[in-house]
C-alpha cells in the first residue's frame, strides 16, 4: 500500500510543492469560509465495483472496489485548486502468472525456476491520483502537480501519447495522473502553444514536450515533440534497459463528406535502439436512427509482421502497456446502439491483420438509476494458437457497476 511517495534529489522541489498544495487544502477544509475570494471547495466523484472473470489461468474472478472523491475549489480569481483521491481494494483471485497470459509455445520456454519471477499480485492502495493547482496568468496558464495529460486523435491507439497505453477492451477507460509542470499559452482564438516539463519516471531523468494546436477550415491540427526517456524491461535477463526517446508527431482531426475523421502519426528516434513509426488513421459516423459506427486502422513497426516472431519480451511490453500492439497491422471497429432509453448495446472487434486473429468484445450500459449505471464487456478470443488473439488465452467478462455522487 503507497500513499504519495516521492523521492529526494532533482525531485525535492516538485515534492515540496505538492505538499504545499496538501497543506493548503487542508487549511483550506477547515478554514476555507473565511478565505477572501476563496470559493467553497466542491465534492463529487464515484464508487464503482468491478467484477473480472475468465476461464484462463491467470485470472478465475476478481473484485476491484474503487472510491474516487474529487475536489475542486478557485482559490482567488486566478488560482485554482482539484485533484482526487483514490481508494481501492481488491477480493477474489488477487494473484497469477504473466506466462498464463502468453502462448505455451513461448511461455513454455521458461525455466521452472525462473517462472515465479513472472508473477503479480493486486494490493489495497491508497493514492492521489490527481492532485494539481493552476494559475491564470494574463498570457497564459500554469498547471503544476499530478495531471491528466492525454494526447492524440486516435480512439483506441495514440502514437503522439507518449504516457499512455488504452486498453483495447475499454479505450474510453480513465487514465492516471502524471507528475508534471504545463504552460498552456494562447496565442489566437483558434491556436495555442503548450510546453510541458515532464517528471513522470525519474526526477533525474525530466522531460520535455512542446506542442502547437491550431485550426483551419473543418480540421484541427496538432505538432507534437518529445524528449525524454524510455525504459524497458529485459525479461530474459530481468534488467532494466534506459534509452533516450524522441518523438515527432502529427494529429488531424476533423470532418470531411459527412463523416468524424482523423489521422495521427509519430515518429520515434530512439538512442541506441531501432527507430520506429506508428501512425492510425480512423473515421465514425451516427446515423438519424442513432446507430454508430468506428473504423481504425493502426500501424507500427514496433510490432511483428508475422506472429512465429513473436518472443518473450514482445509479450510481455505488451501485457504491461510498454508497447500498443505486438502486431504491426491492426484493426479496431466498434458500434453501438440505444435500445431503448435506459440501454445501449455495442460490439467491438480488435484484430491483428498480421497474424489473422481477433477478439469479440461485446458490449452493454444500462442505467439502473440516477447516476447508477451498469456496464458489460465481453472478451472472446478466436485465433489460432500462437497470435495475439488466440483462443488458448481463454475468455472473459468484465461488469462494471457506478454510483456517481
Amino acid at each position: 500500500m503507497s500513499i504519495l511517495k516521492f523521492p529526494y534529489g532533482t525531485g525535492r522541489i516538485f515534492s515540496s510543492t505538492i505538499y504545499l498544495i496538501i497543506f493548503i487544502l487542508s487549511f483550506l477544509f477547515s478554514f476555507g469560509s473565511s478565505i477572501s475570494n476563496a470559493e467553497p471547495v466542491q465534492f463529487f466523484g464515484y464508487f464503482r465495483s468491478e467484477l473480472t472473470a475468465s476461464d484462463s489461468e491467470s485470472t478465475g474472478f476478481m473484485i476491484l472496489n474503487r472510491l474516487r472523491l474529487d475536489f475542486e475549489t478557485s482559490l482567488s480569481r486566478k488560482l485554482y485548486l482539484a485533484g482526487n483521491f483514490n481508494l481501492i481494494f481488491y477480493g477474489g483471485d488477487d494473484e497469477g502468472n504473466f506466462l498464463n497470459n502468453i502462448p505455451d509455445s513461448i511461455s513454455g520456454s521458461v525455466p521452472s525456476g525462473l517462472r515465479n519471477s513472472f508473477r503479480y499480485s493486486f494490493d489495497d492502495d491508497m493514492e492521489w491520483d490527481n492532485i494539481f493547482f493552476q494559475y491564470r496568468f494574463e498570457r497564459f496558464d500554469l498547471t503544476v502537480g499530478k495531471q491528466q495529460i492525454n494526447f492524440g486523435s486516435g480512439y483506441a491507439w495514440n502514437p503522439t501519447d507518449v504516457f499512455n497505453v488504452k486498453s483495447l477492451i475499454d479505450p474510453g477507460e480513465e487514465k492516471s495522473g502524471h507528475k508534471a509542470l504545463r504552460i498552456d499559452y494562447p496565442l489566437s482564438l483558434s491556436s495555442r502553444f503548450l510546453f510541458l516539463y515532464d517528471l513522470e519516471d525519474k526526477y533525474d531523468d525530466p522531460g520535455v514536450l512542446l506542442q502547437y494546436k491550431t485550426n483551419l477550415g473543418h480540421f484541427d491540427y496538432s505538432i507534437t515533440f518529445a524528449d525524454r526517456y524510455l525504459y524497458r524491461v529485459d525479461h530474459n535477463s530481468f534488467s532494466t534497459l534506459r534509452y533516450r526517446r524522441k518523438m515527432a508527431g502529427l494529429s488531424v482531426v476533423g470532418e470531411a463528406f459527412g463523416l468524424g475523421v482523423w489521422f495521427e502519426g509519430a515518429y520515434n528516434w530512439i538512442d541506441g535502439n531501432d527507430n520506429f513509426y506508428e501512425f492510425v488513421v480512423g473515421w465514425n459516423y451516427t446515423w438519424q436512427n442513432s446507430f454508430y459506427l468506428l473504423v481504425e486502422y493502426f500501424h507500427s513497426t514496433q510490432g511483428y509482421s508475422d506472429s512465429g516472431n513473436y518472443d518473450l519480451n514482445g509479450w510481455m511490453r505488451f501485457i504491461s502497456g510498454e508497447i500498443s500492439s505486438l502486431s504491426r497491422d491492426n484493426l479496431y471497429l466498434y458500434c453501438s446502439y440505444p435500445w431503448n432509453d435506459l440501454t445501449t448495446v455495442g460490439l467491438a472487434v480488435a484484430s491483428s491483420i498480421s497474424d489473422g486473429s481477433m477478439v469479440l468484445i461485446p458490449t452493454v450500459e444500462y442505467s439502473l438509476f440516477n447516476d447508477i449505471y451498469l456496464e458489460f464487456f465481453g472478451a472472446v478470443n478466436t485465433g489460432d494458437e500462437g497470435t495475439l488473439f488466440s483462443r488458448e488465452l481463454g475468455n472473459g467478462v468484465l461488469a462494471k457497476l457506478t454510483w456517481y455522487f
